[in-house]
């Protein structure tokens, strides 16, 4: 529930586009499921507050707008590492599918 820049103490703003561009530039998640389930749990205790490491404090009145964004919307790890491209993008298609493998599709 991270909030770039300076930020009020308290917010009821919808920050949730900035924040997942922040976790797609930092690449701090390798995977979209565990936070899932974590924003799903404090989804359902409805708190009053949830207090950001990094941002403003967001009320519950604005946090459906975060854990909407964490529910639905990419933001896990995708070669950039705190916003520089981290090696080559590997290619997730099947071998056989890939050229200059080699490796040709059995019947």
């Amino acid at each position: 529930y991270l909030q770039r820049g300076e930020q009020p103490a308290v917010t009821n703003e919808n920050l949730a586009g900035e924040m997942l561009a922040a976790y797609r530039m930092y690449g701090i998640f390798a995977h979209e499921d565990p936070v899932r389930g974590v924003a799903r749990q404090i989804d359902e205790l409805r708190p009053e507050w949830i207090h950001a490491m990094h941002g403003a404090t967001i009320s519950g009145d604005a946090l459906h707008y975060y854990s909407r964004a964490l529910l639905e919307e990419r933001f896990a790890y995708q070669g950039l590492l705190f916003g520089r491209a981290i090696g080559a993008q590997s290619d997730t298609r099947p071998l056989s599918a890939q050229s200059g493998t080699g490796i040709r599709p059995t019947d």
